[in-house]
């Protein structure tokens, strides 16, 4: 019973995730200007690696970890027994943000 419950706790996350990245220069909102017709602004330079990176790590940032760690209720505290509940009874909802949006951040890498 031991040996079962020591795998349950230090077996990893039970699944992966993987994401693909499509970028392309397109302004979605229109610009502020005197004529009376709004134009999609296109370039026909191609997206540079560089440009990637930056969306990537944009994506992994934690402001948008946090928004997603809030949205999905990854923050609120798991209901039964848990080994996290054990080792830190009284954490607040701010250390259960921060270390879901850490868990996040691990996972991304």
């Amino acid at each position: 019973m031991a040996v079962v419950i020591l795998f349950a706790a230090l077996k990893g996350p039970p699944y992966t995730s993987h994401m693909a990245v499509l970028v392309n220069r397109e302004r979605l909102d229109p610009l502020v200007s005197t004529e009376a017709t709004t134009q999609m602004i296109t370039s026909s330079t191609p997206v540079t690696p560089e440009d990637i990176n930056s969306e990537v790590e944009l994506l992994k940032s934690r402001d948008v970890l946090e928004q997603v760690v809030l949205a999905n209720g990854l923050e609120k505290p798991t209901p039964g027994f848990s080994l996290g509940k054990l080792l830190h009874p009284n954490r607040t909802e701010q250390d259960r943000i921060a270390g879901a949006v850490k868990a996040w951040q691990h996972s991304s890498r």
